[in-house]
């Protein structure tokens, strides 16, 4: 009997999964012009609203933050790039927690992952005092863009706001992603390691679809409409970034899938790990030891490397 491991980016096969199969709740609908979501959620007793109300509170938080994340709109991340150079600003309990998350990301791959920009990639820093729960950019032609995780955050404060709801039985889809942010004051496009491709492909679970896993199709990318395989989650994040759309690519992987506790994690590290090319990201994420997290690296040959726990991965007989 011979096995062959089948990866496809999940970007081919998360829409696949038959959400309006009996016993739950689902919608999709659009977060923004650039990206769309879709939720499925099943009855819980004793939960605060119903299914239907709860995935309506969702949309809700992924439209409010997708705008609060935007650095042209008028959120904190617009007032942090303001008073670039100028001094300290304070910011919400919410904003210290993703700078930690961020932290922790920038930690795992040696640096290469940073939301503080500056025209011609030169360092900066932004200085975050969480005691007084305050930050400053302390060059006043650097600002902050969340871009590279700003689909994998609303995910998981999408599911924040499902299990404060009362349910624990869900999954939530994100697709696309959003151009990187310009200096503010600016138009058009820059020379920045954020023009890199993103993590265009995003998905959160929680609980179990019924009786068994959350299951998805993955699908052959040569548009057959044929599933190469079906994939098995539970109780994890798995986002996918590839080159697809890139002209001329500036790295040696075709695709990085990472599976993750939460989403904001998978996401920061799928997009990094592609930018930063096969040899180092198989070290840097070969040196992650969170339990569950594991990452699935495609070259542009089509040669496969896995890491860590790839629960993820699929098999054809």
């Amino acid at each position: 009997m011979r096995y062959r491991l089948l990866l496809w980016t999940l970007v081919f096969g998360l829409w696949t999964l038959p959400l309006f199969a009996s016993g739950k709740s689902s919608k999709t609908d659009s977060i923004s012009k650039d990206v769309s979501a879709a939720v499925s959620v099943h009855p819980a007793a004793g939960a605060k609203s119903s299914p239907d109300a709860a995935i309506r509170k969702a949309f809700d938080e992924g439209r409010r933050l997708y705008k609060d994340l935007d650095a042209s709109s008028s959120g904190e991340v617009a007032q942090i790039n303001k008073t670039a150079g100028k001094g300290p600003t304070k910011v919400s309990a919410p904003m210290l927690m993703l700078l930690r998350v961020c932290q922790q990301i920038s930690e795992w791959t040696q640096g290469l992952f940073d939301v503080v920009k500056t025209e011609n990639n030169k360092e900066a820093t932004l200085a975050v005092d969480f005691g007084r729960g305050e930050v400053a950019l302390q060059d006043k032609k650097a600002w902050v863009d969340f871009n590279e995780i700003r689909t994998g955050y609303i995910v998981d404060r999408m599911a924040g706001t499902l299990k404060a709801q009362g349910f624990s039985d869900f999954m939530i889809q994100l697709k696309g992603a959003s151009p990187p942010a310009a200096p503010p004051g600016k138009k058009g496009k820059i020379n920045v390691a954020s023009a890199a491709p993103m993590a265009n492909a995003v998905v959160r679970t929680m609980g179990r679809d019924g009786n068994d896993y959350w299951r998805l199709n993955v699908a052959n990318p040569d548009g057959s409409g044929k599933n190469l395989c079906r994939v098995s989650l539970e109780a994890s994040s798995v986002a996918t970034a590839d080159v697809l759309g890139q002209r001329q690519p500036a790295t040696d992987l075709r695709s990085v899938t990472v599976i993750a506790r939460n989403a904001t994690n998978a996401t920061g590290l799928a997009r990094t790990a592609l930018i930063a090319g096969k040899s180092r990201a198989g070290s840097m994420l070969g040196a992650i030891g969170e339990s569950g997290f594991g990452a699935i690296l495609e070259d542009r040959n089509g040669k496969i490397q896995t890491i860590g726990d790839v629960t993820a991965a699929c098999f054809e007989e």
